[in-house]
């Protein structure tokens, strides 16, 4: 098998464990709901969550990866294995060294932190709770980090199945924790799950390692070919992502004076619209294409790197837009569906539902940028993304103190939901006109079908409303008739993105 070949197999691989997890993903929702349902235990979780992975995404899991790869893979290149282990060695001590001091920290400070920074308005015993499970989620993200720099070293060297595969396990330990400590421990059994699932990874990247004859150990060489550069990559990712993931901290210590159940209630429709959709499809697609985008600058191929923007983003969207339009389609029916049982009740189930429909526009926003900022990327430019993601968390902020106070829990959806669409304009705005990196006369001949056709397959499914089926019978129908509806009318109407893409990056691999 050719290197390319193998290279566009590994994408597809990538693909299919995308979605896997996002399977494990929706189980795991499932069984939160219908164990925790909106409660203060799932308050407590989900603000909980919010710090641990902070800490790790800017420490270890993105900033840290994103600028190791490059640096470590021109090393190998060199074939100077002992200075690439080197390196490798240092990083990973940094890592254990970095996150284990961050970890005892947050362990002995999370009562603090939650009383003062995180939850001040949770009643003592919810804050308690809150703390026990910052200790614990801090405990799993720091077995997580390591993990995370072992899946970059097996990247980099071309193993893709391991670091895949982590992606399931994560949600497989908490699904485990959650059914066999759920009666002992209640919702700190999802934490412990966490710890477990982290563990797992762990496990499963150490045959992979060795079988390469990477042995890592303890090394602090700091001046080491490599260093320099890594430091100047990885300053940059770290505003870039810290930022992003501090926007949930705010919606957390605001959301904490709310009624009880907003904060879980938020966060389980952001799982719902901004996560599950966006991570199966528009993140996907920029995974396959972004190897593509990289070489056709380097190559300066620009013309090449337009069309490919141009396809990733109208891929991305002729999915997005429809499974926006289609959980809203759905109505209240899809919220029975994905939360059975009594844990909700018709008023927790109904304002999930409206949060629903605030964050498809984050979605489309989010799902935009994904793709767009690939551009910056693939230009070696770091700095760019860095500043909009601030100036993102700062309208973020400004948004949610204006609309928290009329609108409350709302308000705040609706902060991040305007923040995101700002955003992905202004990358739209940027990539467009300063890179000329987008064909807008065909993107917006993609936006129309994809609309089109989404209101077509909307009103095929508002008709099967009224057939009065079993709630459970409908949603599987009007799911499998509307998808139907919608990719007919879309290839009708000349939509063939999905199959242009697959054959760029096709091409893209060869070349």
């Amino acid at each position: 098998m050719t290197h390319a070949r193998f290279l566009f197999r590994s994408s597809i691989m990538v693909m299919a464990f995308y979605g896997l997890s996002r399977m494990t993903g929706f189980v795991k929702l499932l069984l939160m709901t219908r164990l925790f349902g909106i409660s203060d235990e799932a308050d407590a979780f989900a603000a909980a969550y919010q710090l641990p992975e902070l800490l790790v995404t800017m420490l270890a899991g993105g900033a840290v990866a994103a600028a190791f790869i490059p640096v470590y893979t021109a090393q190998l290149a060199t074939r100077d294995a002992q200075r690439a282990a080197r390196l490798a060695d240092t990083v990973v001590t940094l890592t254990v060294v970095g996150m284990g001091a961050v970890t005892l920290l947050v362990w002995v400070s999370a009562p603090w932190l939650t009383a003062h920074v995180l939850t001040p308005g949770f009643s003592a015993e919810q804050q308690a709770l809150t703390a026990r499970l910052v200790q614990v989620l801090m405990l799993s993200m720091f077995f997580y980090a390591i993990g995370s720099i072992f899946a970059s070293i097996l990247q980099s060297h071309d193993h893709f199945l391991a670091p895949a595969l982590g992606t399931v396990l994560i949600d497989v330990g908490q699904i485990v924790g959650v059914v066999l400590l759920a009666g002992a421990l209640g919702i700190v059994s999802a934490a412990w799950g966490l710890v477990g699932g982290a563990l797992l990874i762990l496990a499963i990247e150490a045959p992979f390692l060795w079988r390469l004859g990477i042995r890592t150990r303890p090394a602090l060489a700091l001046r080491t070919q490599g260093m320099r550069e890594l430091a100047y990559l990885f300053w940059p990712r770290l505003v870039t992502m810290g930022a992003m993931q501090a926007a949930d901290l705010i919606v957390v210590r605001l959301a904490s004076g709310l009624a009880p159940g907003s904060m879980s209630a938020y966060f389980y429709a952001v799982l719902i619209m901004a996560y599950m959709p966006r991570g199966l499809f528009a993140q996907a697609i920029a995974t396959v294409i972004f190897p593509t985008m990289t070489r056709q600058y380097n190559s300066r191929d620009l013309a090449g790197l337009q069309q490919t923007t141009t396809a990733g983003l109208r891929a991305a969207l002729s999915l997005v837009i429809p499974s926006a339009v289609g959980i809203l389609a759905l109505g209240m029916p899809a919220m029975h569906f994905l939360f059975p049982g009594e844990a909700l009740d018709g008023e927790a189930l109904a304002m999930v539902f409206a949060l629903v429909a605030i964050l498809s526009i984050r979605l489309i926003g989010d799902s935009s940028v994904d793709i767009l900022a690939l551009t910056f990327y693939a230009r070696h430019n770091t700095r760019l993304p860095m500043l909009a993601s601030v100036l993102w968390m700062a309208a973020v902020l400004l948004l949610s103190l204006l609309l928290v106070g009329p609108l409350g829990i709302y308000g705040l959806a609706w902060a991040s939901a305007l923040a995101s669409a700002g955003l992905a304009t202004a990358y739209y705005i940027v990539v467009g006109r300063r890179f000329h990196g987008v064909t807008g006369r065909t993107l917006a001949a993609t936006v129309g079908r994809a609309v089109v056709a989404a209101a077509a397959m909307a009103g095929v499914v508002r008709l099967l409303s009224r057939a009065d089926l079993p709630e459970t019978i409908f949603v599987v129908v009007a799911i499998a008739v509307g998808a139907a509806v919608y990719v007919g009318v879309y290839v009708v109407m000349g939509g063939r993105e999905l199959l242009t893409l697959l054959r760029r990056r096709a091409e893209g691999t060869v070349a």
